[in-house]
């Protein structure tokens, strides 16, 4: 662009009012890039100007838009687990205190009709006993941890 065109451009009013002109510094190297696909593409530096900041101006609305969806969708997950967890945790002390009392009933009526030491035996081998059934878990839950048949004692 010869120097005088350059003037003309400079103090010539904005023929569009949709559009307002905007002067940018960029380094030697974007600039030449820039020119080499405006004269490749066959349109003027400011339309292939144009294009290149509307579609990073759009690009990184979208980035930042999907920025805010993850962090809103992190928080609400968030909640919505807690109040999952909170759920669970009262459902497993309400098991647990249920379970302790009928182990204790049980013991009870154990231990007066057929003595302390037996009903403590019982309750000692029928704990054992569960234990090792959750040592060896059905094929459902074998299949759910990943233990193969040769490991059953220990997920992947």
């Amino acid at each position: 662009m010869s120097e005088s065109a350059s003037r003309r451009s400079r103090t010539r009013k904005n023929q569009n009012p949709q559009r307002e002109k905007l002067t940018v510094y960029v380094s030697p190297d974007v600039a030449a890039r820039i020119r080499g696909r405006a004269e490749q593409e066959g349109v003027s530096l400011s339309e292939i100007a144009e294009q290149l900041l509307n579609r990073a101006v759009l690009e990184r609305a979208e980035s930042d838009w999907w920025a805010y969806a993850g962090a809103r969708v992190s928080q609400v997950v968030r909640e919505e687990v807690r109040g999952m967890s909170d759920r669970i945790a009262m459902l497993i002390a309400s098991g647990a205190i249920e379970a302790g009392v009928s182990r204790s009933l049980l013991v009870a009526s154990l231990a007066q009709t057929n003595g302390e030491v037996t009903a403590q035996k019982w309750l000692s081998d029928a704990r054992q006993g569960t234990v090792n059934r959750l040592k060896k878990p059905s094929e459902g839950v074998r299949e759910l941890l990943g233990v193969t048949d040769g490991d059953e004692t220990q997920p992947r």
